[in-house]
């Protein structure tokens, strides 16, 4: 096949010429005889000794390649020419019998070596015929790389279509619940081959990750009702099992031990489950404000009003405001000095001046947590254990929004995307959250010197101790979203992904090839700052993404992201019967007083 010889061998891009320079390569390619010598011969013998154009060489190829470059431009356009050819073609291939049969259904008639003769040049010596086969015929270079990036995606659309078939087909027959000897089981050697589908990995992973929401949040709502059945309180809970030498940190070993006991909450909930429910940031220890985050931030407001007035919190005690509720109960019966009932401490601290005391629910969780015996009264003890305790300055710091744009601009000077500095500066540890500590690191990297606290607590809005993608840039996290929605849908994983990028296997994708890949599976999000937000360690000044930069976004999941309070609604969950042993007096709840 004299055409298909000069497009391999001198023409790859089937200009219909070879300059002297592809003739020489070519024929020190192929080892002619006579080397450059032939190679001149046969410029001198065909061509004008600087080019050789295939009408020189065969002027009977060249006249069939134009008469068929006519009969292509009858159908007005390259992508109309394509639709047409798709319609014939089996699974977007084309056998020579199709092929020969379109052509001389519109028109073009040649006889049967010439069928062949152009077959063979467009198929590239394959044994059918594809799309894209034909673009080299197209001259003008724009359209040619528009439909080679059209037919790319009708490649993978088509793909999706018969992966998804696949995928349903498999989960039905595993759905099916007969045993693995009937003949409606699936079998065992084709497991391999299904499990690797994307759509059946994605849903793989999004069944593992509901599970491990459900879990964690049931485990979570179950000790909690669990411990205000038998405690009253959470904050209760914390001092009297939990932390009872106030060490104000629980960790996991002491937790253990506590747990061992609970023989009731034991057969309920798996350890491990409930740990990680309540170790939002990982961090390996809890503190109060973890497992009560509202109540704790209470604790901590007043605390911090109660130092800056009266120096300790002990102090109060001695105060004339408490001293005047100690006489105005004696009056009435009352002989305790070392006791004072909270309704009594409630209007002591309203003559004090703080004024959230007011507020019912303010006043309901201050009080619970401060009568260590739920017998509706409380000592100095319970003031002193306040002083110990050291909350993290987030807890007791109202949202400052002006401390946050103020850190945000320190923020952007040095990233040119807040994703880039979200990888870069804040979740270093690819954990896809951002603990207290990690964000006070990243305030002093950044030469932060205002309220930290406020601005911690203007992006954590729900007091879980740990800030969210979505809570730090919501459109960072949709374009991530975006991103690992659209991988799970064509290769079920990051890890597929990368190996389908990396042609060269070279253990890095370049901004050009994740391009590529998205452009033709269709992602239509910007790729230019998705790769540079991905490669954070770019410093040895090679731009390009490992797998270790990809992979984190398999283990994350967009839905965690909700903020603590929705998560925390689900107490219909907990409508169950949980064994209690709820001591005679925790089950007495003082009345709260109205303060006016």
């Amino acid at each position: 096949m004299l055409t298909l010889s000069l497009r391999t061998a001198l023409d790859p891009h089937f200009r219909q010429r070879a300059s002297k320079q592809d003739v020489l390569q070519a024929a020190s390619a192929v080892n002619l005889e006579g080397g450059e010598v032939a190679a001149h011969v046969l410029l001198t013998q065909f061509g004008s000794c600087e080019t050789l154009s295939l009408v020189e060489l065969s002027p009977e190829a060249g006249v069939l390649v134009c008469r068929f470059r006519r009969f292509l431009n009858q159908f007005g356009t390259m992508r109309k020419f394509l639709e047409e050819l798709q319609l014939v073609g089996s699974n977007m291939e084309m056998s020579f019998k199709n092929f020969t049969a379109f052509c001389r259904r519109h028109g073009f008639d040649p006889d049967m070596e010439e069928v062949r003769e152009i077959f063979s040049l467009c198929s590239n010596g394959k044994d059918h015929l594809l799309p894209e086969d034909f673009l080299f015929l197209e001259l003008d270079e724009d359209v040619r790389q528009q439909e080679f990036v059209r037919q790319t995606q009708l490649k993978f659309a088509k793909e999706d279509v018969h992966q998804a078939f696949l995928a349903e087909t498999y989960n039905a027959d595993r759905g099916r619940g007969v045993s693995n000897r009937h003949r409606l089981a699936p079998r065992p050697w084709h497991d391999r081959a299904f499990e690797t589908l994307p759509q059946v990995i994605s849903r793989r992973n999004q069944s593992w990750f509901h599970e491990r929401r459900s879990k964690n949040a049931e485990a979570r709502q179950h000790f909690l009702t669990y411990i205000r059945t038998n405690y009253g309180s959470e904050v209760r809970a914390w001092r009297k099992a939990l932390d009872p030498d106030a060490t104000f940190q629980l960790t996991l070993s002491t937790f253990k031990r506590w747990f061992r006991n609970e023989t009731n909450l034991r057969e309920c909930i798996d350890l491990q489950t409930l740990w990680r429910a309540l170790d939002r940031d990982g961090s390996g220890c809890l503190g109060m404000e973890e497992l009560a985050p509202q109540a704790a931030a209470t604790l901590s407001y007043f605390r911090k009003w109660l130092r800056g007035r009266l120096g300790t919190c002990a102090s109060a005690w001695e105060h004339e405001a408490v001293e005047e509720a100690f006489s105005s109960l004696h009056a009435d019966g009352w002989v305790s000095r070392t006791k004072l009932l909270v309704n009594a401490f409630a209007k002591a601290v309203k003559q004090l001046g703080w004024r959230p005391i007011l507020n019912h629910d303010t006043r309901a969780a201050l009080l619970a947590s401060l009568d260590y015996f739920g017998c509706g009264f409380l000592s100095r003890s319970d003031l002193e254990w306040l002083d110990a305790w050291e909350p993290p300055e987030w807890l007791y710091s109202q949202p400052d929004a002006e401390a946050w744009v103020q850190l945000r601009r320190l923020i952007n000077g040095r990233f040119e995307h807040p994703l880039a500095a979200w990888r870069g500066l804040l979740d270093r540890d690819d954990s896809n959250s951002v603990s207290w500590n990690e964000f006070k690191e990243a305030c002093r990297k950044v030469g932060f010197q205002g309220n930290m606290g406020g601005a911690w607590r203007a992006l954590d809005h729900d007091l879980s101790g740990t800030i969210t993608l979505r809570e730090f840039d919501a459109a960072s996290a949709k374009i991530l979203t975006s991103f690992k929605a659209w991988c799970d849908s064509h290769y079920g994983s990051f890890e597929h992904l990368f190996k389908s990028m990396d042609k060269d296997r070279s253990g890095g994708v370049s901004f050009s090839e994740l391009r590529r890949a998205c452009k033709n599976g269709g992602w239509k999000g910007n790729v230019h700052i998705l790769f540079k937000c991905l490669d954070v360690d770019s410093g040895d000044g090679q731009k390009t993404i490992e797998l270790e930069e990809l992979q984190f976004l398999d283990s994350w999941d967009p839905l965690e992201d909700e903020p603590l309070e929705a998560q925390e609604q689900s107490q219909v969950l907990m409508e169950r019967k949980l064994p209690a042993r709820r001591s005679q007096l925790s089950r007495s709840s003082p009345v709260l007083p109205k303060l006016v």
